[in-house]
């Protein structure tokens, strides 16, 4: 049974506001030291720029009592940004009678900061879930399939959950009706066949053209590993650049949450003013397995985010 887990990067970038000082002195004032034309905020997909043209000049200002460097040197170029792999795996384990434990590592989250914000870097998860393929109960019907990524907990202790579909009203697609089962034994009837009908818990029945039977009967097998079962530990900080005195990593945890997605963890922070550089982090995972899981590859999707 060989595990994926697979991730999706949301990075936010953020910059601070512009903050200019009025400098004087006994024989002059200076409201500001750039000069412009124009210019404004530009945007893009990854990048937010700041940019000034028809600049007349721009250098340090000085007096008795203040000190000034350049506006463009001092504020234009503000950023900061995340990278993160698009995937990790967890270790491949066997189906087993009993309780495993399979592991896994996020390796290279990496931040790149000016110092001037402050931010950290947060991480959370669906639930890991996996379906077989359709198995034929009744019938001589070998034209409908399941799709979908299954979104519940029924079946963690069962130790995993069916959705059963039967023809109870014979007929071509659009005319055949029929009754499905979720894994929590919930039972509709009166559904009417069609290319793609949906059921519950992000899982659908697929019929394909043919002239469908009473009593066909057909199942697939639903299984969930949920997060409230995943340990991540944050590694230490390596830093490939900067002063790191305001970098610290994040606890050891299992995630929490009630919902299909996992309350957020800290990874990682950085103080603000404190924090310039680059800096990694690798993230370890232990996930438990219930014993007799379904035989499969098990996928979940993360995000980890930027703030």
């Amino acid at each position: 049974m060989r595990l994926i887990f697979p991730f999706f990067l949301l990075a936010v970038f953020l910059f601070p506001a512009t903050v200019l000082c009025r400098m004087n002195s006994t024989n002059y004032v200076v409201e500001s030291d750039s000069f412009n034309a124009g210019g404004g905020t530009s945007t893009s997909t990854n990048y937010v720029l700041v940019d000034a043209f028809g600049e007349i000049v721009a250098d340090t200002s000085t007096s008795t009592n203040y000190q000034g460097p350049p506006w463009i040197d001092n504020f234009l170029f503000r950023y900061l940004n995340i990278s993160t792999p698009s995937f990790a795996l967890f270790s491949q384990k066997n189906v087993s009678s009993f309780a495993q434990t399979s592991i896994g590592t996020i390796s290279n989250v990496e931040v790149v900061d000016d110092g001037t914000v402050g931010w950290s870097v947060t991480f959370n998860t669906t639930h890991f879930t996996a379906t077989s393929t359709v198995r034929k109960l009744a019938g001589d019907n070998n034209t409908v399939s399941f799709a979908g990524v299954y979104d519940g907990l029924d079946g963690v202790l069962n130790p995993n959950g069916t959705f059963v579909v039967e023809i109870t009203t014979g007929g071509t697609v659009g005319n055949a009706v029929f009754s499905w089962t979720d894994p929590a034994g919930n039972t509709e009837t009166g559904s009417t066949t069609a290319s793609s009908v949906s059921l519950s818990n992000g899982i659908s029945v697929n019929f394909g053209a043919t002239t469908y039977v009473v009593d066909d009967e057909w199942s697939a097998n639903v299984d969930v590993f949920p997060y409230t079962g995943l340990t991540v530990t944050p590694s230490s900080i390596t830093e490939v650049s900067g002063d790191g005195g305001g970098v610290s990593a994040g606890a050891e945890e299992i995630l929490t949450g009630s919902g299909t997605i996992s309350d957020s963890k800290t990874l990682m922070t950085g103080a603000a003013n404190n924090s310039t550089g680059t800096y990694q982090q690798d993230e370890a995972m232990e996930l438990n397995i219930h014993p007799n899981s379904l035989e499969g590859n098990f996928s979940a999707d993360a995000t980890i985010t930027i703030i």
